[in-house]
């Protein structure tokens, strides 16, 4: 790797979840926990590498610049990954069996100096003091948000038309589950562009298996990105066929959609920064403080300046819910001229 971006200190004692994305000739990205957190700007082209793969290490500097920590679950894929792919999956382990999928370490071995690749046996090798240890991090093993009953050879189908979010429509990688009380019966990925078939089923006490009784009341809930957080909502359903019950006919047609409050707010110090008189070739940086007022995180994923002599410290950076932070924005004219800058904040 030939980029570094510099990020915050994380050193809360927790295991985040780091994610280099590069999409071919234009972006690196780094998200962090699944928050785009650094983007730089590039015009390289990807390359089919023959050298050494180093992990915990700069590769360009042979055994200097060690990681000193632990390590879990190494992944490397052959295409780019979008945002809600690395916040779906940034806790799941995988199979090996996956399509674009170029090599995979799970470190589960927990002795020895053999690291053994899951996806192709392109095994590596412990050196110097790296050793397995005891690890306290867990993951699931299901990219679903909800484990349906299985398949009980009584099936319901229910049609799902379409799914939105205060009016906007769902997120592509977006999750619907049916539930009878607190039984999920059924699931699926809902399809941005077309119809979503979801089979759930229906439970025989006779037998001992679970699911859904014939005549109670079909729920729903959705798995969904929400700013720049997974989030189960309940859904409102609308029923163009069927009363809203399960067995009703041969089939239900329904649509869902959810009203949410949750959003973040953003409130500057100050809606003008004045830097008065700056000499040419001579520069000068204003603070300006920002605030997320909102229940959301904010998620700025890019600011631009109308005007080339005007720079700001950072260009993509999340904030929580009532954090703070400061942006430093410097004047550096190359001319006696008069200047009036913009800066635009581009959120997701």
């Amino acid at each position: 790797m030939g980029y570094s971006s510099r990020y915050k200190s994380i050193n809360d004692g927790l295991w985040p979840h780091v994610a280099g994305v590069f999409d071919g000739g234009e972006s690196l990205k780094i998200y962090v926990d699944g928050l785009l957190e650094a983007t730089t700007a590039t015009t390289a082209t990807a390359i089919t590498p023959t050298g050494d793969f180093y992990i915990g290490q700069d590769g360009a500097a042979k055994y200097e610049r060690n990681w000193i920590g632990q390590i879990d679950n190494v992944v490397l894929w052959n295409y780019p990954q979008n945002k809600t792919f690395v916040k779906d999956w940034q806790n799941k382990e995988f199979s090996g069996k996956e399509d674009g999928l170029v090599a995979y370490w799970n470190f589960n071995e927990g002795s020895g100096t053999v690291a053994l690749e899951v996806a192709h046996e392109q095994n590596g090798t412990l050196t110097g003091d790296a050793a397995y240890v005891a690890s306290t991090l867990t993951y699931s093993k299901t990219g679903l948000p909800q484990l349906s009953v299985p398949e009980t050879g009584l099936p319901y189908s229910i049609v799902v038309t379409g799914a939105t979010i205060n009016t906007t429509n769902i997120p592509v990688g977006s999750y619907i589950s049916f539930f009878d009380g607190a039984v999920c019966v059924g699931s699926a990925l809902l399809n941005s562009t077309a119809n979503t078939p979801v089979v759930t089923w229906k439970g025989d006490e006779n037998l001992g298996v679970a699911g859904f009784t014939s005549g109670n009341t079909i729920t729903a809930k959705i798995y969904t990105e929400w700013y720049s957080t997974i989030k189960i909502f309940d859904a409102e359903l609308t029923f163009a066929q069927g009363n809203g019950t399960y067995g009703n006919g041969s089939f239900s047609v329904v649509s869902a959609k959810i009203s949410t409050t949750i959003a973040p707010k953003l409130i500057f110090s100050e809606q003008l920064l004045n830097f008065n008189t700056v000499f040419v070739d001579e520069t000068k940086t204003d603070t300006l403080i920002f605030t997320n007022s909102g229940n959301a995180i904010l998620q700025i994923k890019d600011i631009k300046s109308s005007s080339a002599e005007i720079t700001v410290s950072q260009t993509a950076f999340s904030l929580l819910p009532l954090q703070t932070d400061t942006l430093f924005v410097t004047f550096a004219p190359k001319a006696v001229n008069s200047y009036n800058t913009t800066l635009t904040f581009t959120t997701i």
